[in-house]
């Protein structure tokens, strides 16, 4: 009589490389794209930052006919005449000031991972008021902060700018000097 062989449970090995390879063609095309779409949305996140910190600056500039020195001085009134605020609602800590407040964090833009000093810079021979990029951002934030409101990233022209190059990818700014340009001013 002939024995019927009876199938015990589990897959072959043929089976088993089909699967794997079919679930490893699918990972290829699939977690890129997804990747693609989670980082999507940094960019338009910190733009909107920084148009709300342009925003602040003009509102505080036309209650106040001062211009601000500092991120809390957005915040927090500290007795100057016709200060309606808070012109910023970003969650703003309290810095340093004059060389360190540009160095020291006062407000983090999750979306690129922009850390912005206190100090607001306002230079009449440029005509511009500027927010420092503080030394803890990384030179690839910055880039992608220069390539989403100018279009490029080579620093000398445009709302972000920067001195020296920034060539390590992942180093801080700690000796460079990066500003972002948030609104005009009467040039001298």
């Amino acid at each position: 009589t002939m024995k019927k062989r009876v199938r015990k449970g589990g897959f072959t090995l043929p089976e088993v490389l089909v699967t794997v390879t079919v679930v490893a063609v699918l990972a290829a095309v699939v977690v890129p794209a997804v990747t693609q779409y989670v980082n999507r949305g940094n960019a338009p996140s910190t733009q909107g930052d920084v148009e709300q910190m342009t925003s602040a600056v003009t509102g505080y500039i036309a209650d106040t006919r001062t211009y601000p020195g500092h991120f809390t001085d957005l915040t927090t009134d500290n007795g100057v005449t016709g200060w309606h605020g808070p012109y910023f609602s970003g969650n703003v800590t309290s810095g340093g000031t004059g060389v360190t407040g540009s160095q020291k964090a006062a407000f983090t833009s999750t979306g690129l991972n922009v850390i912005f000093a206190d100090s607001i810079d306002v230079d009449h021979t440029s005509g511009w008021v500027s927010a420092y990029v503080a030394g803890a951002s990384t030179c690839t934030s910055l880039f992608q902060l220069d390539s989403a409101l100018d279009g490029k990233t080579d620093g000398s022209a445009g709302r972000v700018q920067y001195a020296g190059t920034c060539t390590d990818s992942v180093g801080d700014l700690t000796n460079r000097r990066a500003l972002v340009h948030l609104a005009s001013v009467g040039k001298s």
